[in-house]
């Protein structure tokens, strides 16, 4: 019902809304790439709250909006995690980008890995891993270009940094995604 009532609606997302959905968005992407126990169970809650959180906002529309998120990350983080999303399919590490973008980068770093339990250098690694599934899933590029698309001009490098984080070769893995085991880590 709450489609069928709101579908031709447009929705200018004020600032807190903006800031709640990202740290939804974010809270999810976390479970979604570092599984551990019931990280199923958890990807799909934060996906309930989203939801639940946009139907409040089309209902408040006519009642005062939202109230303001609880824990935001700093716009300075929000900055980085932007800058490790671009990031993704450039080849090795970030440091000089980061520093010449965020002058402060070591200050933002030690807040991203508070509000993010990582580093930037372990984010932009489940990053790539994620990204790197999606395209065995979804495409049947080789492993050269998969790797080259993810930031790895050495299929070799690409190779061995996702069977440590993934426990599988690439290759074995695209074939049998669900043979991994979910405590296996990511990066983390």
């Amino acid at each position: 019902e709450f489609l069928r009532h709101n579908r031709d609606a447009f929705w200018k997302l004020s600032p807190g809304q903006v800031a709640l959905f990202e740290d939804c968005y974010l809270k999810l992407f976390l479970e979604h790439t570092q599984p551990r126990r019931l990280s199923a169970q958890a990807e799909a809650t934060w996906l309930r709250l989203l939801f639940i959180e946009v139907q409040r906002w089309s209902e408040s529309e006519n009642v005062g909006g939202p109230a303001a998120p609880t824990q935001v990350a700093s716009p300075e983080v929000m900055q980085l995690w932007q800058l490790l999303n671009e990031s993704v399919c450039e080849p090795g590490q970030l440091t000089e980008r980061l520093l010449a973008a965020l002058p402060n980068y070591d200050s933002i770093r030690h807040a991203f890995k508070a509000a993010f339990g990582c580093s930037p250098k372990q984010m932009l690694l489940r990053l790539r891993i994620q990204q790197a599934k999606n395209l065995l899933l979804e495409t049947r590029l080789s492993m050269k270009e998969i790797a080259d698309l993810v930031g790895y001009p050495q299929q070799h490098e690409f190779t061995r940094t996702f069977s440590k984080l993934v426990g599988v070769s690439p290759t074995k893995w695209r074939e049998n995604p669900q043979a991994i085991s979910p405590n296996h880590s990511t990066g983390g």
